[in-house]
């Protein structure tokens, strides 16, 4: 707003004094008044005009009074301002003109321009007597004088959007040391269970009829601990396999009694000698028309040697049929089953426990029969499932084939399945089957 005709006829005393003293003229003018600066000959209503004219008729003259006046004024007042109000500054770290008007730096510090945000160049009071060997307490602003004291001991300086509004650094307590979680324990081998006292651990394995790796067949037998073991499809020599059972197991392995000479595909079996004694024996061929060779049923009578419990042992390999051939299967079963009937009427109360290759799953229509202890028109003894097998016994995948049996009431089932050797696809050692077993308690 104009301030009239004195503005106009001395312009450039007028605007140095309201830049010096920063206030309008009318501002001035009150201030003045009040305070008595303008008394005399240059005040308003005094010799205002004759100070004016003299500035005005002398240009290159010295500054007349009443610019003196305002100079003096403008120094009075900071100096009062000072005085009257000590924290009346601003803060190091700070813009001095951040109210919107300029308000001096505090003691200690002074104004800088520089470039202190990534958009702006601005002034900052910057302290200029930071002592030797200071440091930020713990949440304070390292920044705060306008450039970084290092946070003190324990703490580090952390950005962060701590007030809501201004993103910004703070020293803070060090993020507590998050330990990384203890690496779990690597499995370790499976613990295998032999049996113990009124046990009996059995192994039932098809081969091949090929295969004549007789150590390494044994080596994965005495991961096992087995002490009775059925093979189906051994065309290798049976003392061989037993010496070699022997030694892998460190145990003293036998043939079962009366194993003379090939009888057709049934399932051989060999017993641990310091654990059972073999009371009898023997192997007979099926009078069947079995398929791909002929078959044969084996059998075995133990007697546990520390509890002198009896059990009948045996096993068969029934033809293979793609389509089923329930006939022809419960054939070759009856077979079997035969000598057990003979062997249990001369030992009164030994369960019988059987195994084999029976190329049928336990859904068939023959498994589900023999469960329920029915050969075609044969009543004979019911069976459980002793391994109960979950996933295939062939290397190449399907259902199980291949099955341990135990008369109902005879045993206690206590572990069973597969073991853990075998890989789907693979042959084990020569052999296209993988081997399962049964822990069974002696009732």
């Amino acid at each position: 707003t104009p301030v009239g005709k004195q503005q106009r006829r001395h312009p450039a005393a007028m605007v140095y004094a309201c830049k010096l003293a920063g206030l309008s003229f009318l501002g001035w003018l009150a201030r003045s008044r009040a305070e008595g600066l303008l008394d005399g000959q240059c005040g308003v209503t005094g010799g205002g005009d004759a100070c004016m004219q003299s500035a005005e008729e002398a240009p290159g003259a010295a500054p007349s009074r009443e610019e003196h006046v305002l100079i003096q004024l403008h120094r009075n007042a900071v100096g009062r301002s000072s005085g009257e109000a000590a924290l009346d500054c601003t803060a190091a770290g700070s813009d001095p003109f951040g109210s919107g008007s300029f308000k001096a730096c505090c003691a200690g510090s002074e104004k800088q321009l520089g470039k202190w945000s990534s958009d702006r160049w601005y002034y900052k009071c910057i302290a200029s007597d930071v002592p030797a060997g200071a440091c930020t307490a713990l949440g304070q602003d390292p920044y705060f004088t306008g450039s970084l004291v290092e946070c003190c001991e324990g703490t580090t300086k952390e950005l962060g959007n701590w007030a809501g509004t201004v993103w910004s650094y703070l020293c803070k307590p060090p993020a507590p040391t998050v330990q990384p979680p203890a690496p779990k324990p690597k499995p370790g081998p499976p613990v295998v269970q032999a049996a113990g006292p009124g046990e009996a651990k059995v192994l039932q394995w098809n081969v091949h009829y090929t295969n004549k790796d007789t150590a390494g067949l044994s080596g994965v037998v005495a991961l096992n601990f087995p002490d009775i073991v059925g093979f189906c499809e051994l065309t290798t020599s049976m003392n061989d396999m037993a010496g070699a059972l022997s030694a892998a197991t460190g145990r003293s392995f036998r043939v079962q009694p009366n194993r003379n000479g090939w009888q057709g595909f049934g399932t051989d079996i060999f017993y641990d000698s310091g654990k059972w004694q073999a009371l009898e024996g023997g192997v007979t061929t099926a009078q069947c028309s079995s398929r791909s060779g002929d078959r044969a049923a084996n059998w075995v009578v133990l007697q546990e040697l520390a509890t002198s419990k009896t059990i009948i042992v045996g096993g068969t390999h029934t033809s293979y049929c793609a389509e089923g051939c329930d006939a022809l299967h419960e054939c070759e079963l009856k077979t079997m089953y035969d000598q057990f009937e003979k062997m249990q009427r001369k030992y009164r109360g030994a369960g019988v426990l059987w195994m084999g290759d029976i190329n049928r799953n336990m859904g068939s229509t023959i498994m589900q029969n023999v469960l329920k202890g029915q050969l075609g028109r044969q009543r004979t003894f019911q069976v459980v499932d002793l391994a109960q097998v979950q996933g295939n016994t062939y290397f190449t995948g399907g259902s199980a084939i291949d099955h341990i049996m135990g008369e109902s009431g005879s045993f206690e089932e206590l572990k069973g399945g597969r073991t853990d050797q075998g890989v789907t696809g693979q042959h084990l050692f020569g052999a296209d089957h993988f081997p399962i077993y049964a822990l069974v308690k002696l009732k």
